[in-house]
């Protein structure tokens, strides 16, 4: 896992993913996942590839 600066991962399990800066993943089970940058994610989905400034709820 590869975590960047000033991400905020909240009641999640991340495996094998890559999450970017200063983004935000709540209540997931990320597995081989990418988030990009300043991204917010909050879902059931445990494979999922998101870029930058992208939101999924």
């Amino acid at each position: 896992v590869s975590i960047g600066n000033g991400t905020k991962i909240i009641n999640s399990s991340v495996k094998n993913s890559l999450i970017q800066t200063f983004a935000e993943v709540e209540n997931a089970d990320l597995n081989n996942a990418m988030i990009g940058n300043f991204a917010k994610f909050n879902g059931q989905f445990t494979e999922v590839s998101i870029g930058d400034y992208s939101v999924l709820e």
